[in-house]
């Protein structure tokens, strides 16, 4: 279940108002001088402006009045894979005894085979009886796939392992089989550094294969929770495949109304077109992916920078506000992130400018506006609408009083 963990904030409810968009093309007194940058138009789709449920007249009515059961349907999109169903459609990965992946049957079938032994095919032993897609939550998230890793001490080889190889779906696991699982460094004999060596070769192969593509040349964590030292490092494009857990910093920037200090706008920014992933679609201020040995609120600063310019004397304004998690069906892999929050106000002013050609525009939207666009819209990129749909709880964007708020915040806590 998708899962945040917040501290709480005393900003109190706000109002709405119409849209109101303020376009990256110019630089202001708290940015280094830079080229004046041309933006495309940023067009607000129609159904955006819809209205949504409404609400009950007896209690006064909060800026996003409505949209919850709009939101509490972006929050299930992106929470698609239950843990039942992990067992059931991933075949795990684990390394050095422990339960770190879940990858589609076809994916796991073509690591085997690119391999060269290096990852094994393991049959559970007689007292096996389970344990593979039940989850262990915890802060981070949970494991999505807790298994005992000793278990497994039966390899697959010769006939039956090719055999299996062209029929991956046959690797799934039910209530009538042994559980199969996909191993590496199974006797804990190899350092992180010499699995991280030994399989970064066989990545690389199928990259060249196109089994794996978007290559980033840039490394992340394998672990079962964060803070675990890695038991290796994979290139980052593989980590869904691989249905690791991938680590990952979001910033909601806000500007708040001078005359009472509560939320009244929030940035937002249209991804690039030619973007790896989710080209065109909008985003957070700032976001991007964790890399193995940097700290989140490092990371946060140094993406503020990169992606929209900001200033490190603003950048380290930004508030660490806790956890969002979820596990999503990312082109039928099972892509499970934990997304570390911040919340950064900046002044009314600042205007943020791309840097490194990842966003196309920034635009200073109202709360009535993005909470329809996330309602009534997909134009959101999934996860950072469910990282809306979190700050909009916790400042009150959204209240008790409106239909599903309950559940949204079960939903969202959980």
């Amino acid at each position: 279940d998708t899962r945040a963990w917040m501290v709480p904030l005393t900003r109190g409810v706000v109002t709405g108002a119409s849209v109101s968009i303020v376009r990256s093309t110019h630089t202001t007194r708290h940015t280094k001088a830079r080229k004046s940058v041309r933006m495309t138009p940023f067009r607000v789709p129609a159904t955006a402006g819809a209205a949504c449920v409404e609400s009950s007249e007896t209690h006064p009515a909060s800026p996003a009045v409505g949209c919850v059961p709009g939101f509490l349907r972006r929050v299930a999109e992106c929470n698609e894979i239950t843990s039942g169903a992990m067992g059931m459609r991933y075949v795990p990965l684990l390394v050095a005894g422990q339960a770190v992946g879940l990858m589609m049957p076809e994916f796991a079938a073509a690591l085997l085979g690119a391999g060269d032994d290096v990852f094994e095919l393991r049959r559970g032993d007689d007292e096996t009886n389970g344990g593979i897609g039940e989850t262990n939550n915890g802060a981070d998230g949970g494991d999505g796939a807790d298994t005992n890793g000793k278990a497994y001490s039966n390899v697959i080889t010769g006939d039956e392992r090719q055999n299996l190889l062209a029929a991956p779906e046959s690797m799934l696991s039910d209530s009538k089989k042994k559980k199969l699982v996909v191993t590496l460094d199974h006797a804990n004999a190899m350092t992180a550094p010499q699995r991280t060596e030994t399989v970064k070769p066989i990545l690389e192969r199928l990259k060249t294969q196109n089994v794996i593509t978007g290559w980033r040349d840039e490394l992340f964590p394998v672990n079962k929770n964060y803070g675990e030292p890695p038991l290796l490092l994979v290139e980052r494009a593989s980590a869904s495949l691989l249905g690791i857990k991938a680590y990952g910093v979001h910033v909601n920037g806000f500007v708040s109304d001078p005359s009472n200090g509560r939320v009244s706008k929030i940035w937002v920014a249209r991804r690039s077109a030619t973007k790896q992933t989710f080209p065109g679609m909008l985003d957070h201020l700032v976001a991007g992916g964790l890399p193995a040995n940097m700290d989140p609120g490092e990371c946060c600063v140094k993406e503020c920078e990169e992606e929209a310019s900001i200033p490190l004397v603003l950048a380290r304004k930004a508030q660490p506000v806790g956890l969002v998690t979820y596990s999503s069906n990312y082109k039928g892999c099972c892509k499970r992130d934990v997304l570390f929050c911040y919340d950064l106000e900046l002044p009314s002013d600042f205007v943020p400018q791309p840097n490194d050609g990842e966003v196309a525009s920034f635009e200073l939207l109202t709360v009535d506006v993005v909470s329809k666009l996330i309602a009534n819209t997909k134009e959101f990129k999934p996860n950072v609408a469910v990282v809306l749909c979190d700050f909009f709880v916790r400042h009150g964007l959204v209240a008790p009083s409106d239909p599903g708020y309950v559940e949204l915040v079960r939903n969202l806590r959980q």
